[in-house]
Formats: structure tokens, sequence, C-alpha cells
């Protein structure tokens, strides 16, 4: 199984925040702007967890996850302010790929078999705190959830327990740890603050993982360069093409370098023959 690195954002009053409990802003606090840049950094899925508390800012929050949802380019899972079965279906109506309900609720467990069965259990992920809380439920979780959202290090325990893929999310561990982390065999996900720092280059743990034999989502070519014709400068023609709908967007120019780059770093890099040297697309822009 793929393992998956899964920044987190955390909404409070339509900001993002620095995490559980806190009201400080992150980074800019712009939660599209955030999502975009996640998107373009090496994140795989991203978490959002909704901090309102009435009616009237849980709808606020909806519209942000909207929002969210439209500017990223990987899937999205959202929790947090989960009362009745509607809130999930506002969440998937939203755009996320998955909602995610608490099993610290009893009203969330007795909700799990309706929603399961309505959206789809591949729609729908649990959220563990403590083996007290899984263990009762234990049985509805397994049958009607797709994953468990772990938010304290029990992954061990838990890996005893569950056949379901397991996302961690921690809020402690340099790089080295984080990898540690990934390593094992009771995490299939790592996320949280860990992961969610506009400092940390996922790109590089990704290609670092891959290095340790983790299996990670990372660009790979079905044709290696020497398997290329190149021209007289060693160079090759590159099309680019939207992976939506086929459109061709430019033609650049690479040689060697920008495309072990390019695989490397997510972000397509190409050689100028005015200026003989490599330029990343997006990089003056904006736009990668």
């Amino acid at each position: 199984m793929t393992k998956y690195f899964i920044p987190c954002l955390y909404i409070y009053k339509g900001r993002a925040v620095t995490g559980f409990g806190h009201k400080n802003v992150f980074a800019s606090g712009n939660l599209s702007e955030l999502s975009m840049f996640y998107s373009d950094h090496g994140a795989d899925r991203l978490l959002v967890f909704d901090f309102s508390s009435g009616d009237a800012e849980h709808d606020r929050s909806i519209a942000c996850i909207k929002d969210i949802c439209k500017s990223s380019q990987v899937p999205v899972y959202a929790a947090g302010n989960v009362r009745r079965v509607e809130d999930i279906k506002k969440l998937l109506y939203a755009g996320c790929s998955a909602a995610v309900l608490n099993a610290g609720k009893p009203g969330n467990i007795e909700m799990l078999e309706e929603v399961s069965k309505r959206f789809g259990r591949n729609k729908i992920a649990v959220c563990v705190s403590s083996m007290d809380e899984y263990l009762p439920a234990k049985d509805l979780i397994e049958e009607y959830a797709s994953m468990i959202l772990l938010l304290d290090n029990i992954d061990e325990e838990m890996h005893r327990e569950t056949a379901l893929p397991i996302i961690l999310h921690t809020n402690h561990g340099n790089p080295r740890e984080v990898l540690d982390l990934l390593g094992k065999d009771s995490v299939d996900c790592i996320s949280g603050s860990c992961v969610s720092g506009t400092d940390m280059d996922l790109n590089w743990l990704k290609t670092e993982a891959a290095r340790e034999g983790i299996p990670v989502n990372i660009l790979t070519s079905k044709i290696s360069w020497d398997e290329m014709k190149t021209n007289e400068q060693g160079l090759i023609p590159c099309i680019v093409q939207d992976y939506k709908n086929d459109q061709v967007l430019m033609m650049a120019w690479m040689n060697r370098e920008s495309f072990q780059k390019t695989l490397e770093t997510g972000r397509m890099t190409y050689y100028s023959r005015s200026r003989q040297s490599l330029w990343v697309k997006g990089e003056t822009s904006g736009h990668f």
C-alpha cells in the first residue's frame, strides 16, 4: 500500500489557525492559498479540521471547505463539528473525498452505519483518540468505515486490532522522526503539524522515503532518459498537457538534469537554451 503525507488545515472563524484549541493565525491564514500551496509542494491528501461551534459558524466553515476543495489538486478529508447526517452530506457535497466521524461522540458512532450505507463506506473515516473509544465500537468501525484517523500515538495497539488503514496525526517529529514513523507497519499515512509547516519539504521527504524502501507516491517515468532520443545539444522537446482534458498547454526543452529534477521535486523543470540554465515553471508566476 502506498503511504501518504497529509498536511492539515485547522479552520477557526474562516481562517487557518495553528492547531487544536489555538486561535493564532497560521501562515497567511488564507485557506485557499494554503490548500494550493500544499497541492504544489508534495501533499498527497489534505486533512481539514473544522473548529466551529454554532450553526452559523459551521455553515461558514462548510463554505471555506468548499473553496479548499476547489483550489486543491489532491483529495480532501474533513473532520470536526459533525453532529448530524446532514453534516456528512454537506461535507461530501462541498467536494470532500471523505468525512470523518468522531468515535468519542456517541451520536457519531450511532450514525456510522447509516452514513456508510447512504454515501458509501469509502467516503467515511473514523477519528479515534484512545483504545477506550475504539474497542466498544470496533465491529461497527471495521464494517462501516474505510480508514481510522488516530489523534494519539497508539498506532501499534491499533494495528493489532484493526484491518483498516491508519492515518497517524502527530504534532511532534523532525524529518528523521517522520520517516521513522512512516516506515512502521502500523502507520499507513502521516498527518498533523509535523508535515504541515510551510518550510517542510514534502518532496524531499518522499525522495528519502523511497530510498529507504517506503512505498510513497512519487513521480516515475515509464521511459528512462537513456531511452529517449536527444538532439545534438542533448535536449528533448517536452509537450505539456492538462491532466484533466489533455489540452496542450506549452512546449519547452529538457536536458537530463531538468528531467531528473522534475521527477524528484514534482515541479516541471526545463532547460533554457538562451540562458543555458534550468528554470522551474511557476517560480515567477506562482502557477506551478
